[in-house]
């Protein structure tokens, strides 16, 4: 089983969760999830936590690679790759990992925690995972109990992956090249706004939109936005007929005019 931790945004604590989570593996009644091999990969960006974290104290439980690795290049992606293609079930809080495991046909797992209740349910792309490819445990005993069922048949290609691939990966096949499409779509966006064609904007947005403000206001205080504003002096208006300061401005002229 293949455990692929999130980002920092998602789970900046991971480990204890992920102890727990092997504890549970471990204390299964079932022999095969009890003694099933558990490969831990850290995040790339979220690796520095699990630096000197010791797993003897758990048998068949490895982590790698320590460092984390980004899959950016050919020895890294293969490896990353292999990581899935030989699991036979792929566990995870919510990391776009998850997705890619789909498209291998991999049986993907999540467990609710309240340690990331903000970061599963609270955010929108857990919701498009949870639309179809998830099996979500809402808690650790559910969880070993599905993964239970998946491990009795391991290596059978994943029915619940495979729809998901082709109703939200692959729309429109997975033979049909996603780089043209999404040029094309970019050209017919770029044509009806030459045009005028006012682009509709989806209710989803607005409300997305709306739901962000504040978070947006918070992050602008904290940036000290509202002290650089006490900070800006008040700038005098200049009054007409008096010389503005720098040299080669003028006044209005003598007739009294406005200068143009």
């Amino acid at each position: 089983v293949l455990y692929l931790c999130s980002s920092p945004f998602i789970a900046p604590n991971e480990v204890g969760f992920v102890r727990r989570w092997v504890q549970a593996i471990r204390a299964s009644d079932d022999p095969v999830v009890r003694t099933v091999n558990v490969l831990i990969r850290p995040h790339p960006q979220n690796a520095e936590q699990w630096v000197g974290v010791d797993l003897a104290d758990m048998p068949g439980a490895a982590l790698w690679p320590k460092g984390g690795a980004n899959p950016i290049d050919e020895l890294a992606r293969s490896d990353y790759y292999h990581s899935m293609h030989f699991s036979a079930a792929v566990v995870g809080v919510n990391t776009s990992a998850q997705v890619e495991s789909s498209i291998l046909g991999r049986p993907v797992l999540t467990v609710l925690s309240p340690d990331f209740s903000q970061t599963q349910e609270g955010t929108l792309h857990f919701q498009h995972l949870n639309s179809g490819l998830l099996r979500v445990g809402k808690d650790l005993d559910e969880h070993v109990g599905q993964l239970a069922e998946i491990l009795r048949n391991p290596g059978v290609p994943d029915a619940r992956s495979q729809a998901f691939v082709a109703s939200f990966v692959r729309p429109h096949g997975r033979d049909v090249p996603a780089t043209g499409l999404f040029v094309d779509a970019i050209e017919h966006l770029a044509a009806r706004e030459s045009a005028g064609t006012p682009v509709p904007v989806p209710l989803s947005a607005a409300v997305v939109r709306t739901l962000s403000l504040p978070a947006a206001a918070l992050a602008w205080l904290a940036s000290g936005g509202l002290s650089k504003m006490r900070r800006t002096p008040k700038q005098k208006p200049v009054q007409a007929g008096k010389r503005a300061a720098g040299k080669g401005t003028e006044s209005p002229g003598a007739s009294g005019k406005r200068a143009r």
